[in-house]
């Protein structure tokens, strides 16, 4: 990708008009706040691909790329030119549940830390890496938890990627009473963003999903292919300079902008060779998703201590003081505590050995 997005910004052009001339103000290299949106289909996926690629190859940007679409199309990362070459290194998170094949480094969604913001330059979390929907939520909240941990040192720059930023708000939800707190959340991060050394650029399909405040702290606002709905009526400036024929008709590789310091323009785009088209099979990008068998079941203590002594080679009484052990740690919960015999789930029990011991108990 030679010179993968361009930029036009309006400038008058005298008493009778207007025209578009290239604006090089926009260097990428400072973190910025990139708000897209428009019609499912419209090229918004493609436009951050290219936003984050750009962060990547003139800062060295760490890739995070947490809040996939449905259909996988961030493990598209693996076939990057860079990611293939080796130039870059690719971490592809998942669930304890779940078994994956891919031609990069694998980690447990629970195991992802500040150190692999500076290990690898793209980390990737994907629908099919999780058991459910709820358990891909549970990876959302642990990721944002490390990526804004206030004591995280900053030293490199990270471009966090929400390919559908209602993914992020409703995760939050299921931890909250109502959505007030959640917005105003979201809203101290993005504030936040900047002082985190940290770009950000998500989508939505309509503007109005996303508060007033949330649009006025993003430093562009992007327009792709409007979809039925109307737009807020601070936006609706824009069709002073581009008319509702062209707003609802821009080419995939096309896009219209605000900036917050009033400059209104428009740009165009390579479409990224590595992205996921609609439809494609994943095996196309060499991975591989099997949910591990027998991890919804339950196991009881006795059948727990009696698995532990076969796979670490230990006598009972030590096999009682491992599953003690991971309790008092905060590893492993009983879901019926009985007093004669305790009840786990057999996904937990395999999570909290790997996490505690680096083990594969099964």
């Amino acid at each position: 990708m030679r010179d993968p997005i361009k930029l036009y910004v309006v400038k008058s052009a005298g008493l009778f008009g207007r025209k578009l001339v290239p604006y090089r103000g926009e260097k990428f290299d400072k973190p910025k706040i990139w708000l897209v949106f428009g019609a499912r289909g419209s090229g918004k996926s493609s436009l951050l691909e290219v936003l984050a690629h750009v962060y990547a190859t003139k800062n060295r940007a760490c890739i995070v790329d947490l809040f996939g679409a449905r259909d996988g199309e961030s493990l598209a990362w693996l076939r990057h030119p860079n990611v293939k070459s080796g130039a870059w290194k690719a971490l592809l998170l998942h669930s304890p549940r779940i078994s994956v094949k891919a031609p990069c480094d694998l980690k447990l969604y629970e195991d992802f830390c500040e150190e692999d913001l500076f290990k690898y330059d793209v980390i990737i979390s994907a629908p099919q890496g999780y058991a459910d929907f709820d358990e891909e939520l549970e990876a959302l909240k642990h990721a944002t938890k490390v990526i804004y941990n206030p004591r995280r040192n900053t030293g490199r720059m990270v471009f966090l990627l929400m390919r559908e930023a209602a993914s992020w708000v409703y995760s939050r939800i299921r931890v909250a009473a109502t959505q007030a707190p959640v917005k105003a959340q979201l809203i101290h991060l993005l504030r936040e963003a900047r002082h985190m050394n940290m770009a950000v650029g998500f989508d939505t399909q309509r503007a109005s999903s996303m508060a007033s405040d949330v649009r006025d702290i993003s430093d562009y606002i992007v327009f792709k292919k409007l979809t039925h709905g109307r737009l807020p009526e601070s936006l609706r400036f824009i069709f002073e300079y581009f008319d509702l024929d062209t707003m609802y008709n821009l080419g995939v590789d096309t896009f219209v902008f605000a900036k917050d310091d009033g400059k209104v323009g428009c740009g165009i785009f390579e479409k990224p060779a590595w992205h996921l088209e609609t439809g494609e099979a994943l095996s196309n990008l060499g991975i591989e998703f099997k949910e591990e068998p027998g991890l919804d079941e339950v196991i009881t203590s006795r059948e727990l201590v009696q698995l532990i002594m076969q796979r670490m080679d230990i006598r009972e009484i030590a096999a009682y003081r491992k599953i003690s052990n991971l309790e008092k740690r905060g590893f492993l919960k009983p879901i019926d505590n009985k007093k004669r015999d305790r009840v786990y789930r057999l996904a937990d029990v395999v999570r909290a050995f790997r996490e505690a011991y680096k083990i594969d108990i099964l």
